[in-house]
């Protein structure tokens, strides 16, 4: 669905998705009596088109508006979107790389590098694009800048935009200690874009080169990028024939690496040993004509060094590969935004990834987002799903519930690349035989004790951990698997709401399975969809007195597999 707005001055059409629509009116009804916000949405949902909008709107209300980003195509990009909706447009440039420097026009593009020391004139409405750029630290340029604005205007209104909204260094961005914005107003959705088709889908096939990154040392919370580039360097070869053999009917490569000498030698093996048209852009060259060529399909593969994860249009590209690791979620999903715009007879893109970075950050609709880090070179934070504590990333076993962080029973899942799930909605289905469960008691000195519950299936065991004694949400977590399992009276619960009287209550009364019962498993590693999916199987709306047998429960299990097979 489209909205139509029409311009009272030129009475030109502008015609806006209706999430553009919407977040642009979220936008405006928080402006009401908040000063900061956000807009999420993911490359390809037409930020510039947004942007455009507001400044549309600011131009019949004879508003001044100040645009600001960090690299000078992002500012000829959202002039040029402008300039699409109303050519007349009093548009200027403030930007030393595009050797401009005014302030006289309504709307002004400004490079953040060039406007943050300069004197500033009186705007109503900043725009961040890429906000996710700007840093914690209040003596940045963006807080710098601001402050200036403010000094300028005081009621100043600030908008920013961003695919993901949040940093490695500092978690999200509207949790800081002194955050330029207060919310997110607006999130536009990933895979509604693709279902209605705005977006093309990313599916993965994977690779089979192993890259151990378990033992690269980290800084700031992110992997040493000497150390990951040694260990990159040493499986070019080997990766780069990986990726000829999954690209060989792909239009367009876009290659993401390490370091510049790694990216270099990436090009390298794929020109001289495979015959691939392929170039190398990074921050120390000056061939930007590269770019123009891989737009436009003169060159088959672009190697570069993290330089196009934001602000890059390359619809045409097909295949997105990391040779490279990363602790960065927002780094993660940015990359692989590059390669979901559509292209003619552009069906899906493939994902290569030879960091297991999916494995570490999730399908890109569904991130799992680190809290900040506690100072120079610790690893980001880490909440335990159990009793909801905040412990550090490098902790294997929560201190306050006993629950474990379990790694992939094989082993090695992280050292492929990821052949599952990009998305959400692609995870492939693993059936997993549960053969028994037992409860038993974990003692912690000085707190209460906790209940570990162990799905066995076959070799492998997954676990949950129950915690009545901790907090109501442990106690409640605790009622509902009684009566999932053992009697639906919520009453009859109180003679074992002491952890020891559950646990021997449990062992005695559970009803071993004579034949195995089968759950279904999202990825091997996730062991909260063994025990979710189980006990959503048997699920029971018995009166007190009607026990389960087995007999019952295997029958429920099976209807229920079979529904969602």
């Amino acid at each position: 669905m489209s909205i139509v707005s029409r311009n009272r001055e030129t009475n030109m059409t502008i015609i806006l998705r209706d999430y553009q629509q919407d977040a642009v009116q979220s936008a405006y009804a928080y402006w009401q009596n908040g000063t900061s916000c956000i807009i999420e949405a993911p490359c390809g949902a037409g930020k510039s088109l947004i942007i455009g909008k507001i400044c549309h709107d600011s131009i019949t209300h004879n508003v001044r508006v100040l645009v600001v980003t960090h690299r000078k195509k992002l500012l000829e990009q959202n002039e040029a979107e402008l300039k699409n909706l109303l050519p007349n447009a009093d548009t200027g440039f403030y930007s030393a790389g595009l050797n401009q420097k005014t302030q006289d026009a309504q709307i002004i593009f400004a490079g953040i590098q060039s406007i943050a020391n300069a004197t500033i004139q009186h705007y109503e409405i900043i725009i961040i694009d890429e906000c996710h750029l700007v840093a914690p630290d209040t003596a940045g340029q963006y807080h710098k800048l601001i402050s200036n604005l403010k000094e300028v205007n005081p009621d100043l209104k600030i908008l920013g935009l961003t695919a993901t909204p949040y940093r490695l260094d500092s978690g999200y961005l509207t949790q800081w200690d002194n955050p330029i914005f207060e919310r997110v107003v607006y999130k536009i959705d990933v895979k509604l874009l693709i279902k209605r088709g705005y977006l093309c889908p990313v599916v993965s096939n994977g690779g089979g080169v192993k890259v151990d990154v378990s033992k690269v040392k980290h800084k700031g919370g992110e992997f040493l990028d000497s150390a990951l580039e040694s260990l990159y360097m040493s499986k070019t070869t080997e990766i780069v024939a990986d990726i000829v053999k999954h690209g060989a009917n792909r239009k367009a490569w876009l290659i993401f690496c390490v370091s510049i000498e790694h990216a270099e030698q990436v090009t390298q093996e794929l020109i001289t040993e495979h015959d691939i048209n392929a170039a190398c852009y990074h921050s120390q060259s000056d061939n930007d004509y590269i770019l123009d060529d891989f737009s436009n399909g003169r060159l088959k593969c672009l190697v570069n060094v993290n330089i196009l994860t934001t602000g890059s249009n390359f619809p045409i590209a097909d295949m997105c590969v990391l040779i490279r690791a990363t602790e960065s979620t927002a780094l993660y999903v940015q990359i692989v935004g590059r390669v979901m715009r559509l292209y003619p007879n552009k069906k899906n893109a493939l994902l290569l990834d030879y960091g297991g970075n999916v494995l570490r950050h999730g399908c890109i609709d569904d991130v799992t987002v680190k809290a900040k880090g506690e100072g120079e070179g610790e690893a980001p934070s880490k909440q335990c799903p159990s009793c909801k504590t905040i412990l550090h990333a490098a902790v294997r076993e929560c201190p306050e519930c006993g629950h474990i962080f379990e790694r992939d029973p094989e082993g090695n899942l992280e050292l492929n690349a990821f052949d599952g799930a990009v998305l959400s909605d692609q995870r492939k289905v693993q059936r997993v035989d549960v053969d028994r469960v037992s409860f038993k008691i974990h003692k912690k000195i000085g707190k209460p004790d906790s209940i570990k519950v162990t799905y066995h299936c076959g070799l492998a065991e997954y676990y949950e951990w129950l915690t009545p004694e901790h907090s109501e949400f442990g106690l409640s977590k605790t009622k509902s698997i009684y009566r999932r399992m053992f009697c639906s009276d919520e009453n009859a619960f109180s003679c074992y709401e002491k952890t020891n009287d559950f646990v021997n209550f449990s062992n005695q009364s559970f009803v071993r399975p004579q034949n195995k019962i089968t759950a279904i498993d999202i990825l091997p590693s996730k062991y909260t969809e063994v025990k979710k999916r189980y006990w959503s199987a048997i699920k029971t709306n018995e009166t007190p007195t009607q026990k389960p047998t087995f007999t019952d429960l295997k029958q429920r299990v099976s209807d229920w597999i079979r529904s969602q097979s």
